[in-house]
């Protein structure tokens, strides 16, 4: 055929949308990192999945309007970097699509992979090659470049899907760490699977994905590098992604806003973080920013309109697929009783930790005594609006809170901030669940407020190793990892990898053992905190060693982690 009308082209979409469900787990692996993170699949699973949720049930007999309602329920439903960029990738495709018609001629498909690309790099402030930017622009190019081959849709169609895994393909070739990690481009990948689709209507065939699955992750073994492991549960930022309406107001008082001019408006935001994808349609604008301060993003875009919807995630842990993260949605501050200075507070001092499991939550307080306990094993990292709850619920002025995870210290420090002055909080980043343990063993209830602080502060620097299972074969510096392997950890720093589990722990227990000076330590103790993976012929090998090279004792904790197999400190 050399027309697609409007009913084929919604069925197209439909079927992209189908491809990326079905591989977006597989999409979401195509990360660099031993420890898995990766959300791209995730992220354009919800984006596709959306759009078509929101066209599925209406009849169209108007080009314009369709692709006027798909655009916006993409960009409404765009989840992250990928989610947003693949929004305006399909924002161009149907930019020009034409009222008082129902079909697209092959010259005007030609023109929306055009259009595609113009508005894919006009979004992102930086663009990279080597991402779902050059499969959609080196793919466009391909299709003008052999526009007048094309008998047929089908033909188009096709011959798209070969060009975007050929450039998908050479991805690794443009970004180091793609290749140093032996994958393709994630997003990349998740477009290609959207064109299949696509094309899959038209040539009434299965996809080629599974084809696609076996090439695009090459060799994943011992030649891939990764010349700075980051432990990705320890890092910090938030992803930052909300649409308000321009000119909008909350209260009929509420001061004029500011007039929006997109290039000044991209620079501001520039100042305060990375990763930025700004899109403005009509009188809607969508932010995709990569900050330490959410605050500042949201009061940035307050200036020019209000918001239609926010969302604030915590990016290091968005492979829990949960939906975790801050949000500064549906709480009144105001009225919270904390902020009532008629509150009774005791002047008794309070201890809050966040922890990862409900079975450390029962240890912590029964062992502990401590006084509130915010689990987020099913929620990931606490909100600001969590925080803000815990500190309230104390009734104290002054508490001591104390973080195990980092990416937590930006909302713990905003709850804080929002409390009423006469509450003295103190917040202490123990950055492992290991060294929260720690700390509130040296807890003294006798002592003074600041001393404990003090005391509790210098030993938040306590060295720790963690042990996790490899997800994949990479080279950090002289370390090899094999997939499957076990990976020990300190300050972030992959320091062994070995099949056997011993002889990987070991290298980890020697380096935290050493880290203290044993003598000026009364009864010390190796702590082991054994996740849900650890195994009881494991520990009492780690036991023994420690026992014989050592001659201290070890203590067994069992936490039911996920992430990390063991824990060890002194």
């Amino acid at each position: 055929m050399t027309k697609i009308d409007i009913n084929i082209l919604k069925q197209m979409f439909e079927r992209g949308a189908q491809i990326i469900a079905e591989n977006f787990e597989y999409i979401d692996e195509l990360n660099i990192f031993p420890v898995p993170d990766g959300d791209t699949g995730s992220n354009l699973k919800v984006t596709t999945e959306g759009a078509i949720n929101a066209i599925k049930n209406k009849s169209y007999i108007d080009l314009k309007q369709f692709g006027k309602d798909y655009s916006l329920a993409l960009l409404m439903n765009a989840r992250g970097n990928s989610g947003v960029i693949f929004s305006q990738i399909m924002k161009g495709f149907v930019i020009n699509f034409k009222p008082d018609t129902d079909s697209l001629s092959l010259v005007e498909i030609i023109e929306c992979f055009k259009k595609a690309v113009e508005y894919a790099y006009k979004a992102v402030t930086d663009p990279i090659e080597g991402t779902i930017l050059t499969v959609i622009r080196v793919t466009s190019e391909e299709i003008t470049n052999n526009a007048n081959s094309f008998k047929s849709v089908e033909e188009l169609f096709a011959f798209a899907v070969t060009a975007a895994e050929n450039i998908l393909n050479e991805t690794p070739n443009m970004l180091q760490d793609l290749k140093n990690a032996g994958v393709v481009d994630s997003g990349g990948y998740g477009l290609f699977c959207f064109l299949s689709g696509m094309s899959d209507v038209l040539n009434n065939k299965e996809s080629i994905k599974k084809v696609m699955r076996k090439k695009s992750l090459k060799k994943k073994d011992s030649n891939a590098i990764i010349t700075n492991f980051e432990d990705k549960n320890e890092g910090f930022g938030y992803c930052c992604e909300f649409i308000f309406e321009k000119k909008a107001k909350v209260t009929i008082n509420q001061k004029d806003k500011m007039d929006f001019n997109l290039p000044s408006f991209k620079r501001e935001y520039e100042r305060i973080g990375n990763c930025l994808v700004v899109v403005e349609d009509d009188n809607i604008v969508k932010v995709h920013i990569h900050t330490t301060a959410p605050y500042l993003a949201l009061q940035i875009a307050q200036r020019y309109g209000e918001f239609v919807k926010v969302k604030i995630e915590n990016m290091t842990m968005q492979f829990l697929k949960n939906n975790p993260g801050a949000t500064l949605g549906g709480f009144d501050w105001k009225n919270s009783s904390v902020k009532n200075n008629n509150v009774h507070l005791s002047n008794d001092t309070k201890v809050i930790i966040t922890c990862p499991t409900k079975k450390l939550s029962d240890l912590f307080v029964n062992e502990f005594k401590v006084d509130y306990v915010i689990n987020y094993e099913n929620s990931g990292n606490p909100s600001i609006q969590e925080f803000f709850i815990a500190l309230q619920n104390v009734k104290s002025s002054r508490i001591i809170l104390i973080v195990d995870d980092s990416n937590a210290i930006l909302a713990s420090t905003q709850a804080i901030q929002l409390l009423n002055k006469k509450i003295k909080a103190k917040l202490i980043n123990s950055r492992d669940i290991a060294v929260t343990y720690k700390l509130c063993l040296a807890y003294n209830p006798y002592e003074d407020f600041d001393d404990n602080v003090d005391n509790l502060n210098q030993l938040s620097h306590s060295r720790f190793g963690k042990l996790a299972i490899a997800s994949k074969s990479v080279i950090n510096g002289k370390i090899k990892v094999n997939s499957g392997d076990y990976i020990g950890i300190i300050d972030k720093t992959i320091i062994s990898s070995n099949k056997n589990v011993f002889e990987a722990a070991k290298v980890v227990i020697n380096s935290t053992i050493h880290s203290v000076k044993l003598k000026k330590i009364v009864s010390p103790s190796l702590k082991i905190f054994a996740g849900i993976d650890a195994n009881q012929a494991d520990i009492r090998k780690f036991e023994k060693y420690v026992s014989e090279n050592y001659s201290i004792n070890t203590m067994i904790i069992h936490t039911d982690q996920k992430n990390y197999v063991y824990h060890f400190i002194i």
